[in-house]
């Protein structure tokens, strides 16, 4: 089928809802007859440089973030916002599938008018995100959406890469203590603009709240107690409660009077960084298709393995082999 770039970006400008889900289709697509349509619709998209607030949510399996999305997505759309949910699920190793039930989780959302769920397989793509993420933003916002929500895979590894791609990081944990506090990962703690004590309900709440006080002395013993002046705060995403306080928080730091420029600051690294990856990512999959250094990685991970030489030794004779020093 003939694909009329211009005519496809017009539809998304007039947040065509049909002429989006193909555009993704066509970004997210891994033929090569796609990727030039691709790049001309996500440059489009960025030219237009619409903002919406991005905001990145993780947590552990279990911490209930599609659960907190179905709940906070449906408030904001009942305050007349336009959101978008970009979820990112673990594809299987072996089958390179995925599931991509995030849809059935978030019932009332996705029934929503004012919402557009996209299920995105990760793809094996590390840091809990998939390649194209930040595309799909960019076709969101020349959409019209004014809230993009990226939950992450969530598999507790690597989790904090979504950090380079939003504008406010949310960390969801579960009511815990003593034991399981010392579980969770620094990294995320530092990076998360606000961390979420969800579930805090019923039976839970008088650890959950235990917990609250745990978190505000690790931020202070990081020495962030400044960075976010309410940085911990209790939700429970079943019940809808702390939701609109979550998102006074968002407001503040949105509304702040240096936020724009510390907003086109932070953008621009993030271009860098991932200008910087898909540079490194490229040279490398260039190298290793090359059929004679495909071999020479073959010979040589045969030799290792049988302990006739050391890792070390075998990289060295690799780049020799390639010229790079």
């Amino acid at each position: 089928m003939k694909i009329d770039v211009n005519e496809l970006f017009d539809g998304i400008k007039k947040s065509n809802v049909t002429a989006l889900s193909r555009a993704i289709t066509i970004v997210e697509s891994k033929a090569k007859k796609h990727q030039i349509f691709a790049s001309q619709l996500v440059n489009l998209a960025k030219s237009e440089k619409k903002q919406s607030i991005r905001i990145g949510i993780s947590g552990m399996p279990g911490s209930g973030k599609s659960t907190f999305i179905d709940s906070f997505g449906m408030m904001l759309t009942n305050l007349n916002y336009k959101v978008a949910v970009i979820a990112v699920d673990p594809s299987s190793t072996v089958s390179k599938g995925s599931i991509l039930g995030d849809k059935t989780r978030m019932e009332e959302l996705s029934q929503s008018e004012n919402s557009f769920i996209r299920p995105s397989p990760s793809g094996g793509y590390l840091g809990g995100t998939a390649g194209k993420t930040r595309d799909l933003i960019s076709l969101f916002e020349a959409a019209n959406y004014d809230i993009i929500i990226v939950e992450t895979v969530g598999i507790g590894q690597s989790e904090t890469e979504v950090k380079t791609m939003v504008d406010f990081f949310l960390l969801l944990i579960l009511p815990a203590g003593g034991d399981e506090l010392q579980g969770i990962k620094k990294g995320a703690v530092e990076l998360a603009d606000m961390i979420i004590i969800n579930k805090a309900d019923g039976d839970k709440l008088k650890l959950a709240k235990r917990t609250k006080l745990d978190y505000h002395q690790a931020v202070r013993i990081l020495g962030q107690s400044n960075k976010f002046d309410k940085k911990v705060v209790l939700c429970s995403a079943l019940e809808k409660t702390g939701l609109d306080k979550i998102w006074k928080q968002i407001i503040e730091y949105t509304q702040a009077e240096n936020y724009s420029s510390l907003l086109e600051e932070n953008r621009k690294k993030q271009d860098e960084y991932w200008v910087d990856k898909t540079f490194r990512n490229t040279i490398i999959d260039y190298i290793t298709s090359n059929p004679n250094i495909k071999s020479k990685i073959v010979d040589l991970k045969s030799k290792i393995l049988q302990n006739e030489i050391s890792t070390e030794l075998a990289l060295i004779e690799l780049l020799d082999s390639i010229n790079i020093e």
